[in-house]
């Protein structure tokens, strides 16, 4: 579930809109600390702005870790702490369309921080959506195809060795004799 309540720096506050705070707010998960990796626990987390120059980052901290606040870095920083969390489900749900149901696995990467670019104006938005648009996923919705790979991500042909034969090619490497 998204953040509910943040300790956010006055600095935050007069460089990031409203409507951008709270679309932060809105896709942030209060999982871990991205400073020491501990759970957030029951304390309210700290937003921390990272300003990389053409994007913003902005992740979850203990206010004790890191406080609050729009850090010049200038660099790429990664997530080492990151948490991520998936679900499983059919679709479709609705029983009277005909078609056997189809497994899916959603995957959210990024619990604790979301990136942030200028929205052609002199603000910033959210980019989540526009990222991983941009690589071929779609939004629950119309816009959702089932059973068509996306573009780059067909599924790897695999060269299938009968077990008998494989079994005796790695036993007979690992003795020093040469397999037939």
């Amino acid at each position: 579930m998204a953040v509910t309540e943040l300790l956010v720096a006055d600095e935050i506050m007069t460089r990031l809109s409203d409507k951008a705070r709270q679309e932060v707010a809105l896709n942030l998960h209060k999982r871990d600390c991205q400073t020491c990796g501990a759970p957030l626990g029951e304390q309210t987390p700290a937003l921390v702005v990272d300003d990389c120059g053409p994007f913003l980052s902005a992740t979850l901290s203990h206010q004790d870790c890191r406080p609050s606040g729009w850090y010049e870095l200038r660099s790429l920083m990664v997530g080492a702490h990151l948490s991520w969390t998936s679900r499983f489900f059919t679709l479709p749900m609705d029983e009277g369309n005909g078609r056997p149901p189809r497994p899916m696995f959603i995957v959210c990467p990024h619990l604790e921080a979301v990136h942030l670019d200028q929205d052609g104006g002199d603000g910033w938005s959210v980019n989540t959506e526009r990222h991983w648009r941009a690589r071929g996923f779609r939004p629950m919705g119309r816009e959702l195809i089932v059973d068509k790979w996306v573009a780059d991500q067909a599924p790897p042909k695999a060269r299938l060795t009968g077990a008998d034969r494989a079994g005796a090619h790695a036993a007979g490497r690992h003795r020093g004799v040469r397999s037939p």
